[in-house]
C-alpha cells in the first residue's frame, strides 16, 4: 500500500529526473590510424596521421628516445588535426611516436608505435678563429670547437691580395701552424669542421675570418 509520504518521495525523484536527465554514455572516439613520420630536417620531425572519428576533443601524441625505457609527457593536439612537427629533437638520435584521440567519454586505443631515426647533422662552426705572427714565415691558427663529434678542420687561406679563400690544409688538432709564407706579408684564415658519417662528409659553415701579418726580415737582421 502507498503511503502519502512514499507517494510524496516518488513525485519528487520523478520531478529530479526531469530536471536532470541520466547523460547518455557512448564509445569513446575512434582510435588514429596510418602514423607516418618524415625527418625534414637534423632538427625536426614531420608527423602525419588518419583522423577516424568526428567526436574526439583533440589527440594526444607522445614520444620515446629509443634509448630510454619511458615516454614523454603527452603533448595535446587539437580536434581535426593531422598533422603535427617536433621541432625539439637531436640529431642521430632514433624516436618512437605513439598518439590517442580523446574526449569526455574517455581515449581512443594507442595508434600502433613508429619508429623514426634522425640523420646526423653538419657539425657547428668553429668560432673564437685567432691568427699569430710566429716570425717571417709562420703564422699560429687556434680556435674553439663547435661541435666535439667533429672529425677534422678544413684550413682557408688568403694572402693579401687575393679573393677568394682556397683549401691550404686539414687537421684533426684545435690549432694548426702556416709554414713557408712570405715575409712581411698580410694572410686572412678560416676554418670550416667537418664530419665523417659512414664515408659521406658534411661541412659546417666557416667559422670568423682572422688576419695576420708575417714579421719583416729587418726585424731579425
Amino acid at each position: 500500500m502507498c503511503t502519502a509520504s512514499t507517494s510524496t518521495r516518488m513525485a519528487m525523484a520523478a520531478m529530479v529526473l526531469n530536471l536532470h536527465p541520466p547523460t547518455a554514455v557512448g564509445p569513446p572516439p575512434a582510435a588514429p590510424s596510418d602514423l607516418l613520420t618524415t625527418p625534414i630536417s637534423s632538427s625536426e620531425i614531420r608527423l602525419v596521421w588518419t583522423d577516424n572519428s568526428n567526436d574526439e576533443t583533440g589527440f594526444r601524441l607522445q614520444r620515446k628516445i629509443s634509448v630510454l625505457n619511458f615516454w614523454d609527457d603527452p603533448v595535446e593536439i587539437a580536434a581535426d588535426v593531422e598533422e603535427w612537427n617536433d621541432e625539439d629533437i637531436s640529431p642521430g638520435n632514433t624516436y618512437n611516436y605513439r598518439l590517442v584521440a580523446f574526449n569526455d567519454i574517455g581515449n581512443s586505443a594507442w595508434s600502433p608505435s613508429i619508429e623514426v631515426i634522425v640523420p646526423e647533422g653538419p657539425p657547428n662552426a668553429p668560432s673564437n678563429l685567432v691568427a699569430t705572427p710566429l716570425g717571417i714565415q709562420r703564422i699560429r691558427l687556434t680556435w674553439r670547437t663547435g661541435d666535439f663529434n667533429t672529425t677534422g678542420y678544413l684550413i682557408e687561406r688568403k694572402a693579401e691580395g687575393e679573393a677568394p679563400f682556397r683549401l691550404m690544409d686539414d687537421t684533426r688538432n684545435q690549432f694548426f701552424i702556416d709554414e713557408g709564407l712570405d715575409p712581411e706579408t698580410w694572410y686572412s684564415y678560416r676554418v670550416i669542421a667537418y664530419k665523417n658519417i659512414d664515408g659521406d662528409f658534411l661541412e659546417s659553415g666557416p667559422s670568423n675570418v682572422d688576419s695576420a701579418q708575417t714579421h719583416s726580415l729587418l726585424a731579425f737582421s
